[in-house]
């Protein structure tokens, strides 16, 4: 307990804090940055200089502008023109201050706004580049495991640092960026796509083209570097002996499977880097999932001394917009002497009042869970390695992406010549109606022919209005052309037959540019031996003749083969928690835009049992339908290729085989 007494003191040690946390950072002039500089006079009269990192100093033109004075005494002793000098110094710079780089020529997209802004260090970046700069300097390799927390730019500072070096100090020196799923991977690469597109020509001339044809596979013109993305499900894809620099992404949702693990993937990658040369680089970063893991063996090998890697974690209370103020000296005091022994831990951990005063309101809007606040905001690895929260989702995550829901545009029913049949899927309209069960926010977009732009997931149900319904997500995927994200643009929750549902599930699909239809199989089998009867055959014998593009879990190597086509996204214990895992790498990213907000409120009442099974929480009578299909629609989405744009010439070949997971025909 905090006594009155004890205030001086606290106040005090806070004032250290906050100078430590928040000094002024300028990396124009370098003041506040994490490397050691040298100051470098432009004009020593008028007091105008730059401070230069330590390593700069050993340049010859550097050492002579110093020798002078500064920059303009060199130029008159050399007959230079200072205008010409300052371009050049300016070039020395990017080259050598990748802080300065970042600032000048590094350009980013900002979340909020969607502007494209110069990339300015926050705490958790500043930290990052400092380990990073410290082997760099020393001309060692740069080896560094990142434990995550929420959102602080880790992966934008990685891939700037790696392109500074392919653009300024190495050619021919190839990286890839590893993830645990294609569209993070796609995701970090788009980012990686901006910066080179906005580069100044001027300092680099760079440009980024597909490598040999290939959409994976980027090359670096004037360079000579490629830059390859994959994923951990498909490691042969990323094994070469060419790598320079590897990212890899989300190391703790890496899996273990019967071809491959989390070690062997990595160490394929790995072992062609060399170990001890320059400029060569390996992140390793991740959200910490639980401990026994590859990514916690490897933290702990790390904290330990016992491999290359230099841990890095960056703690909540290290970055500045998690912070309060208090509204005057006596709500200050009032909180010190109220400090519980965990906000006094953090405290002395270099939390600041401000910051624990922010903490303890978050904590209220959480109803108080710990468990929760450590997992999303964690003020030490520890916390960040907690045991694991009851909830499948975490609910700060789920409450970011509730910001974009909004009412539909329209509701009504799909309608056609006939309910079921071939007629079912002729002349197919939406028709508004004030109590129509099917919400949409947007209608498809007929302007134009896109291949694989839509994905629509279903989860059959059963005719009765107390029993589970069934429900229908429809994706928009085509932002994922331009480095965006799936949207939702529609959502049908109903009762009706099992026959008459999945024809709803047709007709949707249909209506929506000849979408991928993914129907969820385990509930059809699961219902067989309940009332409402076995309709497996209805929807895969039936509907199969009428409707091409329907998912096939099959291996298509399998299908030539001659093994038959398992049609429908099945759910089990195994893919359960693979939907969990992809849904939760979603919404902490952001890369998701969430429409209804029924999908959510699923969601929140989503939780991992003591049988390490999912399920809605105990004690609630909620349904998880539309939840679950939206859970497959982003899953399967992920395996999918980008959209693509079919040119009017070529129409006429766009045709049930050339469809790349539509496999019903076969």
């Amino acid at each position: 307990m905090i006594s009155p007494s004890d205030i001086p003191s606290i106040v005090a040690r806070n004032e250290q804090h906050k100078a430590a946390l928040f000094t002024p950072y300028d990396p124009i002039v370098g003041t506040g940055t994490p490397v050691e500089r040298v100051r470098l006079n432009l004009n020593k009269a008028h007091d105008k200089f730059v401070n230069i990192p330590h390593w700069m100093a050993n340049n010859q033109y550097i050492e002579g502008m110093i020798e002078c004075g500064d920059v303009e005494s060199f130029c008159e002793r050399n007959h230079i023109g200072l205008a010409e000098m300052m371009d050049a110094l300016h070039y020395l710079r990017c080259k050598y201050d990748f802080e300065y780089w970042c600032a000048t020529c590094c350009k980013i997209k900002e979340k909020k706004t969607g502007k494209m802004i110069n990339l300015i260090f926050n705490n958790g970046q500043r930290k990052l580049y400092k380990a990073q700069a410290e082997q760099w300097a020393n001309q060692q390799p740069v080896r560094i495991i990142l434990d995550k927390s929420r959102q602080w730019g880790g992966s934008t500072e990685t891939e700037a640092f790696l392109l500074w070096i392919q653009t300024f100090h190495e050619i021919n020196w190839n990286s890839v960026i590893v993830a645990h799923q294609k569209d993070p991977a796609r995701n970090v690469r788009a980012m990686y796509n901006r910066m080179v597109k906005a580069h100044p020509k001027n300092i680099a001339d760079i440009e980024m083209h597909n490598f040999e044809g290939s959409s994976n596979n980027k090359y670096l013109e004037g360079r000579g570097c490629v830059i390859s993305i994959g994923t951990a499900l498909k490691p042969e894809a990323l094994r070469s002996d060419d790598i320079k620099m590897a990212h890899f992404s989300e190391v703790g949702l890496y899996k273990r499977t019967k071809e491959t693990t989390p070690e062997s993937l990595i160490q394929a990658i790995v072992s062609s880097i060399p170990a001890d040369l320059p400029n060569t680089v390996i992140i390793l970063e991740s959200t910490a999932k639980g401990i026994g893991n590859f990514f916690y063996e490897q933290w702990q090998l790390a904290v330990s001394g016992e491999s290359a890697y230099t841990p890095i974690f960056v703690a909540w209370w290290e970055l500045p917009q998690y912070y309060k103020e208090f509204k005057s000296k006596k709500e200050r005091d009032e909180f010190i002497v109220s400090m519980t022994d965990k906000e006094l831990y953090r405290f002395n951990l270099g939390a600041t009042l401000e910051g624990l005063n922010w903490y303890r309101v978050k904590l209220k809007e959480l109803s108080g869970d710990e468990i929760a606040m450590m997992n999303e905001y964690p003020s030490d690895p520890d916390e960040s390695f907690a045991a694991t929260q009851r909830y499948a989702h975490n609910p700060l995550y789920l409450s970011d992406l509730s910001g974009y829901c909004k009412e539909p545009l329209y509701r009504g029913e799909i309608m056609a010549d006939a309910i079921i049949g071939k007629g079912a899927l002729e002349n197919i309209s939406f028709v508004e109606q004030p109590n129509g069960k099917l919400k949409i926010w947007a209608l498809p977009d007929k302007s134009q022919k896109i291949r694989d732009r839509y994905v629509v997931a279903f989860d059959i149900g059963s005719r009765s209005e107390g029993s589970d319904p069934s429900a229908i997500s429809v994706l928009d995927r085509y932002w994922l052309m331009e480095g965006g994200c799936e949207e939702r643009v529609a959502s049908y929750e109903f009762h009706c037959d099992q026959d008459l549902a999945a024809w709803k599930a047709v007709q949707i699909a249909k209506f929506y540019n000849d979408a991928l239809l993914v129907p969820e199989i385990n509930t059809a089998v699961r219902n067989s031996s309940e009332t409402d009867g076995d309709h497996t055959l209805t929807i895969f014998d039936i509907i199969k003749p009428h409707y091409y593009n329907i998912y096939a879990r099959t291996n298509p190597q399998r299908v030539k083969e001659g093994k038959p086509a398992l049609l429908g996204f099945h759910t089990n214990r195994k893919t359960k928690t693979e939907l969990v895992n992809h849904y939760n790498a979603v919404i902490r990213e952001g890369t998701f835009i969430e429409r209804d907000s029924r999908a959510i409120y699923q969601a929140k009442h989503y939780e991992i049992k003591a049988d390490g099974s999912y399920g809605n929480i105990d004690g609630k009578d909620e349904h998880d339908d539309l939840h679950m299909t939206t859970m497959i629609a982003l899953k399967v989405s992920a395996e999918m290729d980008v959209p693509k744009i079919i040119p009017p010439s070529q129409h006429h070949l766009e045709s049930a085989i050339d469809r790349p997971r539509g496999l019903a025909e076969i």
